[in-house]
């Protein structure tokens, strides 16, 4: 069973603020327009809009002013909406296809991965005694690269 790739959306979750806005800009700069998005032109549209309106909102703030403040606040949770949204459309459309993600520049989550190679055993073992009675702490060393589990 393959795992369907889907956006990373902690990703734009965890930007500052400034760096979400340009994460807004950039993908719909990357959509808009594209016919390989077309089903999604409606939320791209939606998301154009409401990332314009943060923008504006993010530099009207600088200035200071609970009001512009709250402003923002508010055109913040808008667009992380309409950007949620966005992606659920990109998790549905894909299909399963990498390049509809990243020729949108989104990124994707990290699926665990089962290591299937044999892994090589460690060399130069060495013990060495703590202060704890019946504690020891355990050096080895790893002879090569190997694959690790992500």
């Amino acid at each position: 069973m393959t795992l369907k790739p889907k956006v990373d959306r902690s990703y734009y979750r965890d930007l500052p603020q400034s760096g979400f806005s340009i994460f807004l800009m950039d993908l719909v700069k990357n959509t808009d327009g594209n016919a390989k998005y077309e089903e999604l032109d409606p939320a791209i549209t939606k998301l154009k809009l409401k990332s314009e309106i943060y923008t504006n909102a993010l530099v009207a703030a600088q200035q200071g002013g609970k009001d512009r403040v709250l402003i923002k606040n508010i055109a913040k949770q808008e667009a992380m909406h309409a950007v949620n949204h966005f992606c659920d459309g990109m998790d549905f459309y894909a299909d399963g296809n990498i390049s509809f993600f990243t020729e949108s520049n989104l990124p994707l989550q990290h699926f665990p991965v089962r290591h299937t190679d044999m892994l090589l055993p460690p060399t130069e073992i060495s013990g060495k005694p703590t202060e704890v009675s019946g504690q020891v702490l355990i050096f080895f060393e790893i002879p090569a690269p190997q694959k690790t589990v992500t």
